[in-house]
């Protein structure tokens, strides 16, 4: 009842998670991860588990979370259903969300991306460990149980097992780590590291998918993002109108594809004024990819898809903070190698999606992350090239940012059935979705 699953992105965490709850007979089961992957385990449920449970992902303020999990949860219970209540770590730990999990017993709790508790005295990691009481099963997954330092895996054994490494961090530092006498904080020689790795793996399952013979050679997520309220507003305003124009016939094909342009940039979060400047109106998606790098080792290259180049200077600023070192193939600048590469020492590759097709190779890349995407289905299918080809030798993961309830979600659809996006916008709805 207590276990990690460490398994890299891309090798069926969420449906091992999903096994779990359903053979266990768990009924309450409470999910703490980043913000970025709630809707991806409402989709993991209705796909793997279709009415098996019920499956909570309230929103809005910390408030608006309590005043929806308990009135969802308890309808679901007079209902005889099995709960699932998805939260990220940042609003679970906030009062009164705190207080309401931790008033009740659970079934099952899961961690996902359980390195994101891995400071033994921050809020969220000290809130895990509280709630873990209150469960009767722990599971953690992660890809990367200690992406910095060893030190990193006592917090999160911690809220799973505690018999593991115990209760005191000083205590299992001192007993793994020679530190530096005035400046705990540092390192300056591993002790005892054999014993901690045997101890760890009595408490984590590993698995490395190159060992892993029937995983398929890429892997798609999306990633759903919620505009704020101004980019909604502006957003609902400019569909409003376009929809109108179509049921009145008034719209061209070159029309819509400017108003398609336009409710895309909305979704990236900015908007051109009439007279030239770029308003900023939304930084969702500049905050989803920033959650989703915090998930992505350091050393594994990214490749970030973007339509706009104004979408590039936004990625732009998400590398310098996440400290990778940034890369740009677009209009304006190509940064490759003679050989049409990707260089070695690039952490993060911003990619004009019409700017990355035929002849490059992004290989050195594992992981790539669709800030926007075009109209067109050529130059999309070339982007994916770039990654999933001859010569990669890695398992692929894409991730795609998509606004909900957006333009977004009509043109990645028709992305996906291989279906010209504006011959469906034209229809004036998304085809319906892949089985």
């Amino acid at each position: 009842g207590r276990a990690m699953l460490c398994v890299p992105m891309g090798g069926g965490k969420s449906l091992s998670a999903l096994i779990v709850a359903d053979e266990s007979e768990a009924r309450t089961v409470v999910i703490l991860c980043p913000v970025s992957v709630i809707g991806v385990w409402r989709r993991e449920f209705a796909r793997h588990a279709p009415g098996m449970f019920t499956v909570i992902c309230p929103d809005g303020s910390v408030s608006d979370k309590v005043e929806q999990a308990r009135r969802l949860i308890d309808l679901a219970e007079a209902r005889g259903e099995r709960i699932v209540l998805v939260l990220n770590y940042e609003a679970a730990w906030r009062s009164p969300l705190a207080t309401m999990l931790t008033g009740r017993t659970w079934d099952l709790l899961i961690l996902e991306e359980s390195h994101r508790i891995k400071s033994a005295w921050g809020k969220a990691s000290k809130f895990a460990t509280d709630l873990a009481r209150c469960c009767r099963q722990r599971l953690a997954l992660t890809g990367t149980p200690a992406p910095h330092s060893p030190l990193d895996l006592f917090a999160q054994a911690r809220a799973v097992d505690p018999s593991v490494f115990g209760w005191s961090f000083v205590s299992f530092r001192n007993r793994y780590a020679v530190t530096h006498p005035e400046f705990k904080n540092k390192v300056t020689r591993w002790i005892n590291q054999g014993e901690l790795q045997e101890k760890f793996r009595g408490l984590a399952y590993e698995c490395d998918l190159a060992g892993v013979l029937d995983v398929p050679e890429a892997t798609d997520q999306t990633v759903t993002v919620q505009l704020g309220a101004k980019a909604r507003k502006l957003y609902g305003q400019l569909e409003a109108e376009m929809w109108a124009q179509l049921d009145r016939g008034e719209i061209s094909v070159g029309n819509a594809l400017t108003r398609l342009l336009r409710l895309q940039q909305i979704t990236s979060g900015w908007l051109p004024a009439d007279d030239g400047p770029v308003n900023e109106i939304d930084d969702a998606k500049r905050k989803a990819l920033a959650d989703l790098l915090e998930d992505i080792p350091a050393d594994v290259p990214v490749v970030v898809f973007a339509r706009f180049v104004r979408d590039l200077d936004a990625i732009a600023q998400v590398a310098e903070a996440s400290g990778r070192a940034y890369g740009e193939i677009s209009g304006r600048r190509k940064d490759l190698t003679p050989q049409a590469e990707m260089p070695a020492g690039i952490g993060l590759m911003g990619v004009q999606i019409q700017a990355g097709g035929v002849g490059i190779d992004l290989t050195a890349a594992g992981v790539a992350i669709y800030h926007s995407v075009g109209t067109s289905l050529g130059d999309y299918l070339q982007s994916r090239a770039r990654l999933h080809r001859p010569g990669q030798k890695r398992h692929v993961t894409f991730l795609h940012l998509i606004a909900e309830e957006t333009v977004d979600e009509t043109v990645m659809a028709a992305l996906e059935r291989k279906q010209e996006v504006v011959d469906v916008v034209l229809r004036g709805r998304a085809p319906p979705a892949a089985s």
